[in-house]
């Protein structure tokens, strides 16, 4: 019987895998292979610790995610939208941000029109908030959580080990050697300890009013199991979340044109120009700090100072007296979030502008 050859590639750097005695070189016993077609896009290396073992682990990385495994029955829906930029609100210098905007808006001149006000009190923000609160470090959250058995006492034991691997890697002595192998089997056993007597501690404590919810997470937690969520396809939900989202039939233009209302009088509390405590009101009852489509967060505008509160107020006045609103606040992005142990129930959320919420919840309260 023929064996048929198969195309492999092989990923090694030749940097070393095992590590060796004191007399000996290291050597790189352990080969990882691939295929043709995904060799150009992973990434090999190997870790500058062996965490115990005499192996140094492999990290294979993919360097550009391929989308060859995706369904892309739907291209013709393209994405206009960025990533909002996520800023470290905990370090903010919110003196100088609110003196930034303040400054600025001293020594600008009036805009000619309502629109082009808006714009320049939006980008005047976003300046501000660029000088004076950093961004947050990425955080892609690839580490699995920390088992509930881990103390302070097992991350020492950890840190200590890896210091005696670097002495024993850096005098390459036999006496090093033993050392990092005593303190390595020391900390071993330690581990072992501590997961064995939590999970002793938490099975005595069980009791019949615990659901069986709570037993299974947390056995996965001692076992330090993730289960990685699997990303369904979009033939399996991205036509019905969309016709629940949005109705099967779009009405034209001369169906959705509002009939012509009498005006109110200039009286009615509906007509009248807003208050500054109606503004006030609504950025107050914003809770979330998460930024809108226009990256302005909520708590940005609890620090506005007073001229930028006034200015804001002109502007949403403005806006309601000429119904002249700005082309973003007609554009909504909806995020579906699956439901709980399902891949194919979700929940829409809609993104909007942040100053649009607020215009939205100072109507909202007049109505109300």
């Amino acid at each position: 019987m023929d064996i048929p050859i198969i195309p492999i590639r092989i990923l090694n750097d030749g940097s070393p895998t095992y590590v060796g005695r004191p007399n000996s070189a290291d050597s790189a016993i352990d080969l990882s292979f691939c295929s043709p077609n995904l060799y150009w896009n992973l990434s090999w290396r190997t870790l500058c610790e062996p965490h115990g073992s005499a192996h140094l682990p492999i990290i294979i990385t993919a360097i550009n995610r391929s989308l060859s495994n995706l369904n892309l029955s739907h291209q013709y829906f393209t994405n206009n939208f960025t990533s909002p930029i996520l800023y470290n609100f905990n370090k903010a210098d919110w003196t100088s941000f609110s003196f930034n905007i303040y400054d600025t808006l001293s020594q600008s001149t009036e805009d000619p029109t309502l629109l082009s006000s808006y714009s320049n009190l939006t980008e005047i923000i976003k300046n501000a908030v660029e000088s004076a609160i950093p961004v947050k470090s990425a955080n892609h959250k690839s580490h699995p959580p920390t088992p509930r058995w881990w103390n302070s006492s097992c991350t020492e034991a950890v840190k200590t080990r890896s210091l005696h691997f670097l002495i024993f890697r850096r005098t390459c002595c036999l006496s090093g050697l033993l050392k990092y192998r005593n303190v390595s089997a020391h900390t071993t056993r330690l581990l072992k300890n501590k997961k064995r007597n939590s999970w002793k501690k938490f099975c005595s404590n069980l009791n019949p009013s615990c659901s069986i919810q709570y037993l299974w997470a947390t056995a996965r937690r001692f076992k330090n199991c993730v289960n990685p969520t699997k990303r369904p396809e979009n033939n399996d939900w991205f036509d019905n979340f969309c016709s629940k989202v949005s109705p099967c039939h779009v009405p034209t233009e001369s169906e959705i044109r509002p009939r012509r209302c009498p005006l109110l009088a200039h009286s009615h509390i509906l007509t009248n120009s807003f208050t500054l405590s109606e503004l006030k009101f609504a950025i107050s009852s914003r809770k979330s700090i998460a930024p809108g489509l226009d990256n302005i967060s909520p708590i940005l505008l609890k620090h506005l100072p007073d001229n930028a509160l006034v200015t804001l107020l002109i502007i949403f006045n403005n806006l309601l007296a000429t119904q002249q609103f700005p082309t973003s606040w007609c554009s909504y992005k909806v995020i579906p979030i699956p439901k709980s142990n399902s891949n194919t129930s979700f929940c829409s959320i809609a993104l909007s502008s942040s100053l649009c919420k607020v215009f939205e919840f100072m109507l909202k309260t007049r109505l109300d």
